[in-house]
């Protein structure tokens, strides 16, 4: 199981994007860590419905009051991160349709190099 932390504030609708792209494009399993930064544009609605519909794949939400940063949201995030490789994104990024998925191949790139702290 692969963490995909993303962060969010405001940009709703193309949170949605993100998050439909992620979910169709992904083969490999995954879970949300997705902290929101305080957002008041109904992103938490949208966050919340998803969860309910596709309740395996969140890990957790984290709603910050306000905007603590985007440094401060990843780190809060970061928290939650358990998983051997995980994926730093944000709500504006959509991830390629590949084959096979972005992910699958992000984590053959880094079990192929070792030596790679980051891609």
């Amino acid at each position: 199981m692969t963490d995909i932390l993303l962060t969010t504030y405001y940009r709703k609708d193309f949170t949605k994007k993100v998050l439909d792209h992620i979910i169709a494009r992904t083969k490999l399993p995954f879970q949300f860590i997705i902290v929101d930064n305080g957002s008041k544009d109904g992103t938490r609605e949208m966050l919340e419905e998803y969860q309910k519909i596709y309740p395996t794949l969140f890990k957790k939400i984290i709603y910050l009051n306000q905007n603590a940063g985007l440094q401060v949201a990843k780190n809060i995030g970061m928290d939650f991160v358990d998983s051997k490789y995980f994926v730093n994104t944000d709500n504006d990024c959509l991830c390629p349709d590949i084959s096979p998925d972005w992910l699958a191949q992000l984590i053959q790139l880094m079990d192929a190099n070792p030596e790679y702290a980051a891609i």
